[in-house]
């Protein structure tokens, strides 16, 4: 089982209490902060994606497309859609 929580002053604070006996060995691996991509780059459309198996190049041309229709008030932005 896996328990959340967060360091304060310099020691591990679990989020919520735990019944575990003392003496108990555990392991504490820190959590990476997760970044989230820029709407419309290439990170945040490879993220809807998946992974991208095609040449660097085509994911530059799929952009372009994307930023097209949009120009041309085909494809609504996110914020639009309700």
């Amino acid at each position: 089982m896996k328990y959340r929580g967060h360091i304060q002053n310099g020691k591990i604070v679990l989020d919520d209490a735990i019944d575990l006996p003392n003496g108990t060995r555990v392991r504490v691996e820190p959590i990476t902060q997760i970044t989230v991509p820029e709407r419309g780059t290439a990170e945040a459309i490879l993220l809807g994606l998946g992974k991208w198996d095609g040449p660097p190049g085509e994911l530059d041309h799929l952009i372009e497309e994307i930023q097209r229709i949009r120009d041309e008030d085909i494809l609504p932005l996110s914020d639009d859609i309700k």
